[in-house]
């Protein structure tokens, strides 16, 4: 047991240092209230320009711009009283430069020992730049919708159904927060029905469905050599996040001919890659449809920590490869007792309002089961909802969940 302790103490160490988050630990009791660094990997001194020695010891104020200096006791104050601190902030690097960051910071109880503060931090630049050529991007993008809607509008009545929920998709395409729920509303059907509709038709989920329709036309838009930059065709057909719709759009072109024609007519959404991929993206899309989610995610959990290996979500809020404690997610139950959970209501109330994790993640409705690995929980298969489902899960769709991720244990 001793050396099984030392060798996760090790192990953790390393993560610790080499991971390229920005990790700091701080110790707040000080007799002004300020933390100071007591630790740090490479990462976060390299970030703000310091070498260890220098970074060490040295109070947190110091890397904060004048509003950060003006919030730190105050913020100090929030995490000690047991609510995390999630925050974009602006640091000074040690040349006096200043740079976005996203912050993460929790407290750490250790038995004997007065609380910690851990934070992890994220330079956010590249987003930034990012979201101000979204801005300039504005005008084309809402001028590209209406006009495709307007021109198709008074076009063949009799369409099909499938080209008539392309053309809509298409006309709000620069809408990043158009989803599943939006479709429906200009379709006139529940959402439950334009689902149905969709797969039976497509073969695909709807939320896949307003993906691929997406992917289509920002791979015409680079044929064309519309945009500058991959960055602005992201942003021109709805991807919030460049780099997911990087890697994403890989996928696609590997799924279709460089000669296939793009028209409204044809169906890229139809094409099945064998890579694991597109299988885990086939499987989170038959769960979603089945239980009427629109959240699902496959996580593989190493050390505490819950790492995002597919993600299929209606306004794309996370990207494969993000990284979170096992604490702050729903699965650290699944995990932890090696058991599927399936929650529709919390402490008798419809929905999870009154969950310990609502806050962070305001869900409504969660189902989660373990994948497994040589006889160990590997990771978890979870769909979930931001709706209230008014029913418990059925004892046939915990089953059905359930043999999803037996399917996906075979391939990790």
């Amino acid at each position: 047991m001793k050396k099984e302790l030392q060798a996760a103490k090790l192990k953790l160490k390393i993560l610790f240092e080499q991971s390229g988050t920005g990790w700091m630990i701080l110790d707040p009791n000080t007799s002004d209230g300020i933390p100071v660094i007591v630790d740090a990997n490479k990462a976060a001194w390299e970030l703000h320009g310091y070498t260890r020695d220098d970074f060490i010891g040295r109070p947190v104020a110091d890397i904060d711009d004048e509003e950060g200096k003006r919030m730190c006791l105050e913020r100090t104050q929030q995490i000690l009283s047991g609510e995390p601190l999630q925050i974009e902030n602006t640091h000074i690097r040690k040349d006096g430069t200043l740079f976005p960051v996203a912050v993460y910071a929790n407290r750490v109880d250790i038995e004997g020992e007065l609380p910690l503060i851990i934070t992890s931090e994220h330079d956010i630049t590249e987003r930034k730049e990012e979201e101000k050529e979204l801005s300039k991007l504005k005008e084309l993008q809402e001028n590209i919708g209406m006009h495709l809607l307007r021109d198709q509008s008074n076009q063949n009545s009799n369409k099909s159904f499938i080209t008539k929920i392309t053309i809509i998709v298409l006309a709000n395409m620069n809408d990043n927060n158009f989803d599943v729920n939006t479709l429906a509303e200009h379709v006139f059907m529940s959402r439950s029905t334009l689902q149905r509709r969709i797969t039976k038709e497509s073969g695909v989920s709807a939320a896949i469905f307003i993906r691929q329709t997406r992917l289509a036309k920002a791979h015409e838009f680079i044929k064309n050599r519309t945009h500058n930059t991959i960055s602005e065709t992201a942003y021109a057909v709805g991807f919030k996040h460049p780099g997911h719709f990087s890697s994403l759009y890989k996928k696609y072109i590997s799924t279709i001919k460089e000669d296939d024609t793009l028209s409204l007519e044809s169906r890229p959404l139809d094409i099945i890659s064998q890579d694991v991929n597109a299988l885990y993206d086939n499987i989170l899309s038959t769960g979603l449809n089945a239980l009427s989610l629109t959240l699902g995610v496959i996580s593989h959990i190493d050390n505490d920590l819950y790492k995002i290996i597919a993600v299929i979500s209606e306004n794309d809020i996370f990207v494969p490869g993000e990284v979170f404690r096992l604490q702050d997610t729903y699965c650290r139950d699944v995990f932890e007792k090696a058991k599927t959970l399936a929650l529709t209501q919390f402490k008798d109330k419809a929905g999870l309002c009154k969950h310990p994790l609502y806050n962070q993640m305001p869900l409504e409705a969660y189902i989660g089961t373990p994948i497994y690995k040589d006889g160990k929980v590997w990771g978890t298969l979870n769909c979930s909802s931001e709706h209230i489902k008014h029913d418990k899960f059925k004892d046939e769709e915990i089953s059905f969940i359930e043999r999803l991720a037996t399917q996906i244990s075979t391939t990790v």
